[in-house]
């Protein structure tokens, strides 16, 4: 691969809806991370026959996590794939890398990436974390969906990834994102905040759940970044998009 090239990478590529939006907007290249066999043959299908932009685009068939374990996918009706533990080495669906490991299998340097999205029905925490200490010398913006217990109806799994939530947004803030930007699961813009805000939205959705405060919305999507420059950006951005939807602040004296 070229040096000094930028580099998104797409975590629970799915079969490239993100890549969809996002190609015509970026010249970095992609690497779309998606273990589950039945998405990824869409997936390779999109990029080669429809979209047409395989020099651009690496497809890698893996889990990423910071625990080194045997994962399966359960696909739902509505198209969402959730990992599970698999029995052995055999069942496992495909392997499983921490982000370290990502980028050294494609051959890809840190500073390079300008970009990770991270959609992975719950467990983004895994994958986010599974960085470690290299977070804090790289700052790629950081676009990751936490979601508690919409695919599971366990209650043990459920306080399992809010906890695994909150330690990530404590590790966010130890690796530098100081500023949140905070969506719900329809796109509605909730607020600007910290790791603390997290920290309460994730609270609030576990709440949520377990039926302790009223049913709003199922998730959220946030965008983290390091520098005020970067956040002013996402601001002129947000505001772009609040006015394209016709969303107004209304005033208050």
């Amino acid at each position: 691969m070229p040096k000094n090239k930028k580099y998104i990478i797409d975590v629970g590529a799915n079969v490239g809806d993100t890549l969809t939006l996002m190609l015509n907007h970026t010249a970095a290249d992609f690497i779309l991370v998606e273990p589950t066999k039945s998405f990824v043959k869409i997936l390779k299908e999109n990029v080669q026959k429809k979209l047409k932009v395989k020099k651009r685009v690496t497809i890698v068939e893996a889990y990423i996590s910071d625990k080194m374990e045997n994962y399966i996918s359960d696909v739902s009706e509505g198209g969402t794939a959730v990992k599970k533990l698999a029995m052995n080495d055999t069942e496992a669906e495909a392997p499983t890398f921490t982000f370290n490991q990502l980028l050294k299998y494609c051959h890809v340097s840190p500073k390079d990436i300008s970009l990770i999205k991270s959609s992975t029905s719950g467990y983004d925490a895994d994958a986010i974390m599974s960085f470690g200490e290299n977070l804090k010398n790289i700052k790629p913006l950081l676009y990751i969906e936490t979601d508690i217990g919409s695919m599971v109806k366990n209650p043990q799994l459920m306080v399992e990834q809010f906890s695994k939530f909150w330690q990530m947004d404590d590790y966010l803030n130890n690796m530098d994102y100081k500023y949140m930007f905070i969506f719900d699961n329809f796109g509605n813009f909730i607020c600007e905040g910290n790791f603390n805000t997290l920290k309460s939205i994730h609270q609030y959705l576990l709440n949520n759940r377990f039926g302790i405060s009223n049913h709003t919305f199922d998730y959220i999507d946030f965008v983290a970044c390091k520098t005020e420059h970067e956040a002013n950006l996402t601001r002129k951005i947000i505001q772009t998009y609040l006015n394209t939807y016709g969303v107004v602040k209304i005033e208050v004296n």
